[in-house]
């Protein structure tokens, strides 16, 4: 089993490399690029301003807490797709060419660049009023050494099937970081509303 490293912004995202060449992605390497990109803030916005989601806007300050809180990302389980290119499941490319790379290709080696070039030219002007100009040139350069990837590059492909996996994952996982939150809401205003009540003379256990 061979451990790769690819890095974006400030997430690190780790695959391992099991039988079958397939690299897969964790689920909260995806929860984590999805919040760099502003996920969350679009999430946020969307309950609060979205009448479809009503219900959820008084739970939204819990929501964004926990989406926010760094420690949530190790609560992420699965893996969700896999990291490959045209060439397969696990399989590198070079970008800078689109053909296959291997992880352990070493580039080529730096060769010294020699550039020869000779140029004679003539200007003049006839009859003072024609101006003529001629020139050549020869030009010629050796040991050019082409600019290309050191690594292979990764492409990631989704899961296929089934449909809302990886959303269904996330959402069991967040599930049980939001509900000590969401019952301490519900109780405090239950204990609210209670008072009320008994306060009128309505008797309601707090």
């Amino acid at each position: 089993m061979e451990n790769y490293s690819i890095t974006y912004q400030t997430l690190n995202l780790r695959c391992q490399k099991h039988t079958g060449y397939k690299l897969r992605v964790p689920n909260n390497a995806i929860f984590g690029t999805l919040n760099a990109l502003g996920g969350i803030d679009q999430i946020i916005g969307a309950i609060n301003t979205d009448p479809a989601y009503a219900a959820l806007a008084p739970f939204a300050p819990i929501l964004e807490g926990v989406l926010r809180n760094p420690a949530t990302i190790a609560s992420i389980s699965g893996t969700s797709g896999v990291l490959g290119s045209p060439y397969g499941a696990g399989t590198g490319y070079n970008i800078f060419n689109g053909e296959q790379l291997d992880p352990y290709q070493g580039a080529g080696a730096s060769v010294l660049n020699r550039v020869n070039s000779f140029e004679v030219g003539y200007k003049g002007v006839i009859a003072k009023k024609l101006s003529l100009g001629i020139d050549i040139y020869t030009y010629e350069q050796q040991g050019f050494t082409n600019f290309t990837a050191i690594g292979p590059a990764y492409a990631y492909t989704p899961d296929t099937a089934p449909t809302g996996a990886l959303a269904q994952s996330i959402a069991g996982d967040l599930a049980a970081l939001l509900t000590p939150g969401v019952t301490s809401a519900l109780t405090t205003q239950y204990t609210g509303v209670a008072a009320q009540l008994n306060g009128l003379g309505i008797p309601i256990d707090p």
